[in-house]
């Protein structure tokens, strides 16, 4: 649960970064705000999935059914999976505001119109942050009992 919560703040903090070095004109939100917002929708996200696993895990421990608890701890995951998916969407109106102002693209900078290294980085953690809330939505919506819960390295088995 805790996982991509730590690379999610490093994400918030890199873009709000950049967003203050290149000026704030290009961005929905202050970017102080990106840190802020997204990570105390994290920690909502972490709370709810908390919530979802202890009811389950009492519900076992008593024989009910876990599928209450279940369905909550899947919210939560399903928020943090939205708040990313929201997350990249500003991130990429930062990226084409820059790419369409003439003035910047007029000011000589060493990555000369393309995305950074940084850029990279950011881009491509968030993306496997995205792919990983995907996966644990789909794992979690089967259930305790579904198949890539039982069989997380089934990508990874030969099939005959």
């Amino acid at each position: 649960m805790l996982a991509p919560c730590f690379f999610s703040a490093t994400v918030y903090f890199l873009l709000g970064l950049i967003i203050r070095s290149v000026g704030r004109r290009y961005s929905l939100l202050p970017s102080r705000a990106y840190l802020w917002i997204f990570c105390l929708a994290d920690l909502v996200a972490i709370v709810v999935q908390a919530v979802g696993g202890a009811m389950s895990a009492i519900a076992l421990s008593d024989d009910k059914s876990s599928t209450p608890g279940s369905r909550i701890m899947l919210g939560g995951i399903v928020l943090q999976l939205a708040c990313m998916i929201v997350f990249s969407g500003l991130a990429v109106v930062v990226w084409m505001r820059m790419r369409k102002d003439r003035s910047y693209r007029a000011t000589p900078h060493p990555q000369a119109g393309k995305l950074t290294s940084l850029g990279w980085g950011i881009a491509i953690a968030t993306l496997t942050i995205i792919i990983r809330g995907g996966y644990r939505s789909a794992e979690l919506a089967e259930g305790w009992g579904g198949y890539l819960l039982r069989k997380p390295s089934f990508c990874f088995q030969r099939h005959a």
